[in-house]
Parts: C-alpha cells; sequence; structure tokens
C-alpha cells in the first residue's frame, strides 16, 4: 500500500464565496439600517420644526388632511412597486407602460383629493382644510414619477 500525499488543507471556493456574501449582506443591513435610522431622524426633526413653525390651528389642518391623505395613500400605490420588484424580466416598453399607469394613478389621486377636499373642509367644518388638502396631495403626482424607477433599482439590487 503507497501512502499518498494529502492536500493542502484549503477552504473551496465556495465557501469563500460564501464569506463574501455574509459579509456583503452584513453590509447591506448595516447600511439599510442607518439609512432607515437617518430617515426616521429628520422625519422627527422636521415634524418637530413644522409644529414649532405652524399655529396648533394650522398643526390641526395639517393632521386633519393627513387623515385623509393617507387612506388615500394606500389605494394610490396599487401594487406597481411590488409588480416592478415581482416581475423581474420586464421590457423597456413594458417598464414604460407601467410608469404610465403609476402616473396616472398619481393624477387620479391627486384629482380625486381635488373633488373632495371642499367636502371634506365641510365635514371638519374648517373652511381652510381644502385649500391644505389640494396642496398636500400634490405629492401623489410628484411621487408618481420615482415609483416605478425606485421600484426597479430595489429589484436589481434582490436578483
Amino acid at each position: 500500500m503507497e501512502s499518498q500525499a494529502v492536500p493542502a488543507l484549503t477552504a473551496p471556493e465556495s465557501v469563500a464565496d460564501t464569506r463574501t456574501l455574509d459579509r456583503s449582506l452584513v453590509q447591506g443591513i448595516a447600511w439599510t439600517g442607518g439609512a432607515k435610522w437617518a430617515g426616521q431622524l429628520v422625519a422627527w426633526a422636521s415634524t418637530l420644526i413644522v409644529a414649532r413653525l405652524l399655529t396648533p390651528e394650522d398643526y390641526g389642518l395639517v393632521g386633519m388632511a393627513s387623515i385623509f391623505l393617507g387612506l388615500v395613500t394606500l389605494v394610490s400605490e396599487f401594487g406597481l412597486g411590488t409588480t416592478v420588484i415581482t416581475l423581474r424580466d420586464l421590457r423597456e416598453d413594458q417598464v414604460a407602460q407601467l410608469n404610465s399607469i403609476s402616473l396616472l394613478v398619481g393624477v387620479g389621486s391627486f384629482a380625486l383629493c381635488g373633488a373632495a377636499a371642499i367636502p371634506i373642509g365641510r365635514l371638519f367644518h374648517a373652511p381652510e382644510l381644502p385649500a391644505v388638502v389640494v396642496a398636500m396631495s400634490a405629492a401623489f403626482v410628484i411621487t408618481a414619477f420615482k415609483t416605478v424607477p425606485f421600484y426597479a433599482v430595489q429589484g436589481a439590487g434582490a436578483r
């Protein structure tokens, strides 16, 4: 019986790849956590600044408008972001169509808020509220422009 040489003990390439992947995962989690904390701090700071700058009556108007706009936001997201992430092999024309749908939903949400602004003002007995609702609902149009590109980048990161 002949003795065989024992090959050098080295980690297989798959283990090295796993370590690199683990390190990348930890870094991704750290960056995401840091970004969420920073976003939360900015949100709290801006809320405190707005609360300080506005009179209590004006801050109450923003709160009343936020109740309605929060409900419209739930409907306006329309699942387009999830669609972009889930369907990874979208052609350029399909992404453009989804972007158009997103813009239509954003404009529709803005129009809905504009139409509902006066009845909401009457409901809350606040004649100044319709202007606040319309001004704040402009964010739906702005957000519509970023929805598909944002989730396309999120989906590309998950691939």
